[in-house]
C-alpha cells in the first residue's frame, strides 16, 4: 500500500492513523511545539499526491508524533484516545 509519495520536499512518514471528520489531531515536534487541528478542516487529495502542509517547522525542528483526539461522551470534553485504541 502506498500511503504518500515521499520526496525531498515532504520527507519521511512520521505517523498515520484513522480518523473521523469530527476528530482533531495533535502534531508534536521535537522542540516542544504542539499544533491541534480539526480533521474536518484538512482538505482531501488524490492518492498519488504529496499531501498537504499541516505544520510549518522551524529550522532544525522535526515532527516526531501525531495523536488523534476524540470527544469523550462522558463529560463532553475532548480527550486523547487510550493507547489501546491506537493498536
Amino acid at each position: 500500500m502506498i500511503a504518500i509519495q515521499q520526496s525531498e520536499r515532504n520527507g519521511k512518514v512520521v505517523a498515520a492513523t484513522l480518523v473521523h471528520p469530527d476528530d482533531e489531531i495533535m502534531l508534536i515536534t521535537d522542540k516542544g511545539v504542539l499544533v491541534r487541528t480539526r480533521v474536518a478542516e484538512i482538505r482531501e487529495l488524490g492518492r498519488a499526491t504529496q499531501g498537504v502542509t499541516l505544520i510549518a517547522l522551524d529550522a532544525g525542528a522535526k515532527l516526531i508524533g501525531l495523536q488523534r483526539i476524540v470527544e469523550n461522551d462522558a463529560n463532553g470534553d475532548p480527550t486523547e484516545e487510550s493507547p489501546e485504541e491506537n493498536a
